[in-house]
C-alpha cells in the first residue's frame, strides 16, 4: 500500500480514481489498488441463490395455518418467515422440495463432525448423530473449504462451501468417504494446508434440522 503526500494544490483525496482507492488514515492518505469484491458464479451458488429467490416468494402463498406453524415454532431470535426461509433453505439444499408447515416432533441430534483421514489422495469424515444411519427423511448436508494456509486457526462462516447431500439410508457408524466430491469441486487438498468441514442433518419433511457442527485439521502426505 502506498502512501501519499498531498501538495498545496491538492489537500485532500478519498474514495477511487483510475482503478486506485484513496483512504485517509492515521499514518497519513494512502493508496491501493481497488479490486471488484470476489463474487463467484459457480453452478452450486446460482442454484442456492435461486432456491432463496423462490422459497421466498413462496410464503405468500401459505395458509394461515402454515404460517402459524412457522411463528409459532421459530427461535426466540427469529422471525416465522426467517424461520421458514432458513429451513426450506436447508430442504432445497438437500435437492428436494420446500414444505410449506413445520412439524415438529423431536430434536435431531448430530453430536459432531470430525476428520476421520485427511490427505492430499483421501478425505473421510466421521459423524457421530446417535444413530447408526441416516434414517428416512434425513439428509446429511456437507459443506467445506478449499485448501487454507498452514497455521488458520480461525475460519469464518462465510468461507464455507456446498459440498453434497448424503441421502438417507447412509451408514454414519463408519467413516464416510468424500474424496471424489471435494477434488471434484476444489481440487486436490495441499500437503500441510487446513481445511475445514460443517454439516447439519435436515428432516426434508418435517423441516427439523439439527445444530451445525464444525470441524477443521490439517492435510497430511498420503
Amino acid at each position: 500500500m502506498a502512501k501519499v503526500i498531498l501538495s498545496a494544490l491538492l489537500d485532500s483525496l478519498k474514495g477511487k480514481l483510475s482503478g486506485s482507492v484513496f483512504q485517509n488514515t492515521v499514518g497519513g492518505l494512502q493508496m491501493r489498488s481497488w479490486a471488484s469484491p470476489r463474487n463467484p458464479a459457480t453452478t452450486k451458488q446460482q442454484t442456492r441463490r435461486a432456491n432463496w429467490s423462490l422459497t421466498a416468494l413462496n410464503w405468500n402463498t401459505l395458509t394461515p395455518s402454515q404460517i402459524a406453524s412457522w411463528n409459532d415454532n421459530a427461535p426466540p431470535t427469529s422471525s416465522g418467515i426467517a424461520f421458514y426461509l432458513q429451513t426450506n433453505t436447508k430442504i432445497r439444499t438437500a435437492s428436494q422440495a420446500a414444505i410449506s408447515e413445520y412439524q415438529f416432533t423431536a430434536d435431531i441430534l448430530l453430536n459432531s463432525i470430525g476428520w476421520n483421514e485427511l490427505t492430499t489422495t483421501s478425505l473421510k469424515i466421521n459423524v457421530d448423530n446417535a444413530s447408526t444411519q441416516l434414517t428416512a427423511e434425513q439428509y446429511l448436508n456437507l459443506f467445506a473449504t478449499v485448501s487454507l494456509p498452514p497455521g488458520t486457526s480461525f475460519i469464518s462462516t462465510g468461507t464455507y462451501v456446498y459440498l453434497l447431500s448424503i441421502p438417507p439410508g447412509t451408514a454414519t457408524n463408519v467413516p464416510i468417504d468424500i474424496t471424489d466430491s471435494y477434488i471434484n469441486s476444489f481440487g486436490s487438498p495441499e500437503e500441510g494446508a487446513v481445511i475445514g468441514i460443517r454439516a447439519y442433518v435436515i428432516n426434508v419433511i418435517k423441516g427439523i434440522s439439527s445444530p451445525t457442527r464444525t470441524s477443521q485439521d490439517y492435510v497430511i502426505a498420503p
